[in-house]
């Protein structure tokens, strides 16, 4: 059949363009259209890649559907020299973030992004993690980043998840989105003065739940704001926890287990790891380095833990002497107690489990059965098990 009309020639060849432009854009993914209902699926690096690039879609939403390997020893990974998804695009203007933030959904559903290796290489990158910034609306769950090693040279806002959640830099306040259910095992460093550095996440202007990290923090220079968690948190934390050592030198200011310095709510929460920090440093505290909360009235932290056999010369706030009444010293045998936690209301049957004086509380989310604490499930795990199962028969 022989088309003569010109607009209904025109209407055709627009609609196999719109055909070919769709089916283009759902090949960038291995599946869904981006969606609440059908996410965007990310399965391989490829896929990961192609999110990273396209800041079109940082709006949308994606499900990661396999754990991902980054270690740049596998061929066609690479060490990156910024965050992966929305990194800052210029390192010379004053700490302020110039990329497009993330502001969509990721649910990691349970899997985990491994080996992610960032290292600036001797240039000042900032906003470093797996993500640079994320920004409200966006909503990060259900996401491990596992071994990761992020490295900078006088960098700020960095963590294993993201290097910033929300923002508070020369450009104004930048309200941050959700993390929850989330946890990064990382060890995260800097080369020569940076300030908002964690495990999980360098700055927090969002809310962070039912998340933890674990590993190794380490600032040089005249550094601030440093946890094992995250390095400020301004709005609110709660039912996670940093077993994250954390090491600073000489001259740095706010540094603590498990955020460097707190401006708002953290509550049913604790920090297990060690703090140190070199001499003539200031503010340094097992939970908490500075406590701007309370310097407004009462501290805004409730039911809070650290841990004072790990931290024997610390108070929980560096900035406060006394502790305030939500910030609790015990012991590591305390810590591994449930009626610590149970005498300051913590759920212990739907959010945290614990292995009475074997581990400290663990969210059930993730790891019932790591019996020796270790963030890992493996034989060591079951023979434990059976070990403490066989002493029940006897």
């Amino acid at each position: 059949m022989r088309i003569s009309n010109p607009a209904l020639i025109m209407i055709i060849l627009v609609a196999i363009l719109l055909a070919v432009l769709t089916a283009h854009s759902q090949a960038q993914y291995s599946g869904g259209t981006g969606d609440p209902c059908t996410p965007w699926e990310i399965a391989n690096i490829d896929d990961l890649h192609a999110l990273a690039a396209n800041t079109a879609h940082y709006g949308d939403c994606f499900i990661l559907t396999a754990d991902i390997n980054l270690d740049p020893c596998l061929p066609g990974r690479q060490i990156y020299t910024t965050a992966v998804i929305a990194p800052d695009t210029d390192n010379s203007n004053n700490s302020a973030f110039d990329g497009t933030p993330f502001t969509g959904i990721f649910d990691g559903d349970g899997h985990r992004i491994l080996n992610l290796t960032i290292d600036t290489q001797g240039a000042s990158n900032d906003y470093l993690g797996l993500f640079g910034q994320t920004a409200s609306p966006c909503q990060l769950k259900n996401l491990g980043v596992v071994d990761a090693s992020i490295t900078g040279e006088a960098s700020s806002y960095l963590g294993g998840l993201c290097g910033s959640n929300g923002d508070t830099d020369l450009s104004g306040f930048r309200p941050g989105g959700t993390i929850s259910n989330c946890y990064a095992i990382a060890t995260v460093t800097d080369q020569d003065t940076l300030f908002d550095a964690g495990g999980l996440c360098g700055n927090n202007v969002g809310f962070i739940s039912n998340s933890y990290a674990t590993g190794n923090v380490t600032a040089a220079g005249a550094s601030q704001n440093i946890g094992g968690l995250c390095g400020a948190n301004w709005i609110q934390i709660s039912n996670s926890y940093a077993t994250a050592n954390v090491t600073a030198v000489d001259g740095t200011w706010n540094i603590g287990g498990l955020c460097g310095s707190n401006w708002q709510q953290i509550s049913n929460s604790y920090a297990a790891g060690s703090v140190t920090a070199g001499v003539s440093s200031q503010y340094i505290g097992g939970l908490i380095g500075r406590d701007y909360s309370a310097s407004v009235g009462d501290s805004a932290c409730r039911s809070s833990f650290w841990n004072n056999t790990v931290n024997p010369t610390l108070s929980g706030v560096g900035s406060a002497n006394p502790d305030p009444a939500g910030v609790i010293g015990v012991t590591t045998a305390e810590m591994m107690t449930a009626d610590t936690f149970l005498d300051e209301g913590w759920d212990l049957v739907s959010v945290w489990n614990i292995e009475e004086d074997q581990t400290y509380p663990l969210l059930r989310k993730y790891s019932a059965l790591d019996t020796n604490y270790d963030h890992k499930i493996d034989l060591i795990d079951f023979a434990q098990f059976a070990d403490h199962w066989l002493d029940g028969v006897e």
